[in-house]
């Protein structure tokens, strides 16, 4: 109540959800998936992609499924930083995909800030219903001086991606300042918390 009286500003973090859909990536091997431009007040944290082939409009197939579909690397671009670095080399019919699963089963404990990690999907079950491709990016270099941040996505594919629909899930931190008695709210450019 102290606050409110001396007309002091509440500074609220939280976080932002997007969704984006590409309906159909094509009949190419790599596909380059230009996302969003960003603005500097919100800080993109984690990346989350999930594909499925011959899933859109249809019954026969369960659609809260996704498909490797012969997924062999994925990179998330920020203005010119990479993540992740290195390449994640996929190989999902001889069984290669450790990597992309440490990348999963780390995202509970990333987003929480929590040392423990209880993935809901044992390897088997990710590999088979739900290889989706967590990418944290919250490790950031808060010295560029960009006003915008563009987001890409780069897929590639030991097969052509013809019939596969991808999804993309973003997520931001954000903050605003709330002024109780004015009722005025504003971004601000984030910081490292």
């Amino acid at each position: 109540m102290k606050i409110i009286e001396k007309e002091k500003s509440l500074y609220i973090p939280f976080r932002s959800f997007e969704t984006f859909e590409y309906p159909e990536l094509g009949n190419s091997k790599n596909v380059v998936w230009n996302l969003k431009t960003a603005s500097k007040l919100e800080k993109l944290r984690y990346v989350i992609i999930g594909l499925q082939k011959g899933r859109k409009n249809t019954l026969e197939k369960e659609c809260s499924f996704f498909d490797n579909c012969k997924l062999t690397n994925v990179k998330v671009i920020l203005n010119s930083n990479i993540y992740p670095y290195d390449n994640l080399n996929l190989d999902f019919d001889k069984n290669n995909f450790t990597l992309l699963y440490d990348m999963y089963a780390s995202f509970q404990e990333s987003y929480y800030e929590k040392g423990e990690r209880n993935p809901i999907l044992r390897p088997t079950e990710f590999c088979k219903h739900a290889p989706i491709i967590v990418i944290d990016t919250s490790k950031q270099n808060d010295t560029g001086t960009a006003s915008t941040v563009d987001v890409t996505l780069e897929l590639e594919s030991s097969d052509s991606f013809v019939g596969v629909t991808a999804y993309c899930f973003l997520i931001h931190d954000r903050i605003v300042e709330y002024v109780p008695l004015t009722r005025e709210e504003n971004l601000f450019k984030l910081y490292e918390f």
